[in-house]
């Protein structure tokens, strides 16, 4: 009886370490959307320069998703729409963006 009592604790234990990550997980990618959101509100940003605003020495992984993700989700939107590769592109936000910053994040005015 104590090895399926012990097997039970190890599952048990095991889906709530995953819902715990998969929580944290979602708290730091919204923070993340938000932070870019609220850099992007304020001018045209490039991604190194929304990492420095962020306070990241350079482009991590994260942001390397969020970018594309809220481009995706119409948030963000290029300022040179024809040249994505351009070395002078930068991400402003959509009217979208803005109100939903707004909607979601009036404090952040």
């Amino acid at each position: 009886m104590k090895i399926q009592e012990s097997y039970c604790i190890k599952i048990h234990t095991s889906q709530v370490e995953a819902q715990v990550e998969a929580q944290v997980e979602a708290q730091v990618e919204a923070q993340v959307d938000k932070d870019i959101l609220i850099a992007c509100s304020k001018q045209p940003l490039s991604s190194s320069e929304i990492a420095t605003a962020l306070g990241h020495k350079k482009l991590s992984g994260n942001l390397r998703k969020a970018i594309p993700r809220m481009k995706q989700a119409g948030l963000l939107k290029f300022t040179i729409p024809g040249k994505p590769k351009s070395k002078l592109q930068k991400y402003t936000l959509t009217d979208y963006g803005i109100n939903y910053l707004n909607k979601e994040h009036p404090e952040e005015k």
